[in-house]
């Protein structure tokens, strides 16, 4: 993880030694356009993990159906986290202007579109086999997409103007929202516990630790509860978990500018979890502005520290 921020940090450094330079205005839109590829390209790699596993397709109705519900507790919780920590700090007035302006659009957008589609080629692609020939390479390339989008992410956070400001905005309060936001998304997921009965009050709390972090969390969750619980058990509340927060991903990739415009720019940053300083960050940006960047860093760093610790505690109760 450290080299994935280390990629963003020295990637926003060079942007803005290149704005300093006089890099010409067009190479924020390069930069935008590499961003929305990249995210299009590892919504279908998600997608076509979902599809060549035949476990989770035999048992998706099940598995998908506990995932889902999950999910949205999950975020949900977040999302009430959100918006109610930036109305202490800011007020109505506060949400009121922060919310408005042409960058928040309402409905789903080309994006958001776009968006569903990349999963459900990814999905048929998956299930056709045709994505057999990724499981020889030495390197995922869902990997190596990552490191660009967050490269293009970086240099455009860094090419546009008043970077500096936004950076000495940071304000000790920003702490609070990755706290708050992993606490709401633990409450309303034990709340939807009381609905799933093929599992229990921890092995649900264990699937909403996960935060959107859903590689780390599934394979987490399989090796900790095997041991214990056997072999089926363990594959099946995994698959729970994976599905789980891919869909609380791709839930706020897509919900982005409905969060922004309705609750503020701090509850689709609470509902990304770990996703909101990569995969979520450029929509993050582009509805919430430039401004919201500390946030996005701080939360989606501490909330990706978190999985692993949260994970291991509930998966040993």
């Amino acid at each position: 993880m450290m080299s994935l921020i280390l990629s963003l940090a020295v990637s926003i450094a060079i942007g803005y030694l290149l704005a300093f330079a006089g890099i010409p205005a067009r190479a924020v839109k390069v930069a935008e356009t590499v961003s929305s590829a990249s995210i299009f390209l590892l919504v279908f790699l998600l997608g076509a993990q979902i599809g060549a596993d035949p476990e989770i397709l035999r048992n998706i109705a099940s598995l998908g159906l506990d995932a889902l519900v999950l999910a949205i507790a999950g975020t949900a919780g977040s999302v009430l986290a959100g918006w109610l920590l930036y109305r202490l700090l800011y007020g109505e007035a506060g949400r009121k202007e922060a919310v408005s302006g042409d960058r928040h659009r309402q409905g789903p957008d080309k994006g958001t579109l776009m968006t569903v589609a990349a999963l459900l080629l990814g999905v048929a692609a998956g299930a056709a086999g045709l994505m057999a020939f990724a499981e020889g390479l030495e390197t995922d390339p869902a990997v190596i997409i990552l490191y660009v989008l967050l490269v293009s992410v970086g240099l455009g956070v860094g090419m546009r103007p008043g970077l500096a400001a936004i950076l000495k905005s940071i304000r000790p309060s920003i702490l609070l929202l990755p706290v708050l936001s992993v606490l709401f998304t633990l409450l309303f997921c034990a709340l939807a516990s009381t609905a799933i009965k093929e599992y229990g009050l921890w092995d649900c709390l264990a699937v909403g630790s996960g935060m959107g972090y859903y590689s780390l969390s599934s394979v987490l969750i399989a090796g900790l509860k095997e041991s214990a619980f056997g072999t089926s058990f363990a594959t099946s509340l995994a698959a729970v978990a994976l599905l789980s927060n891919i869909f609380r991903e791709l839930a706020t990739l897509v919900l982005t500018p409905f969060l922004a415009s309705r609750f503020g720019p701090y509850a689709p940053v609470a509902a990304a979890g770990a996703t909101a300083m990569d995969v979520c960050l450029p929509g993050i940006l582009k509805n919430c502005g430039q401004e919201i960047l500390p946030a996005a860093l701080v939360s989606g760093i501490l909330s990706d520290f978190s999985v692993p610790f949260l994970v291991s505690f509930f998966c040993s109760l």
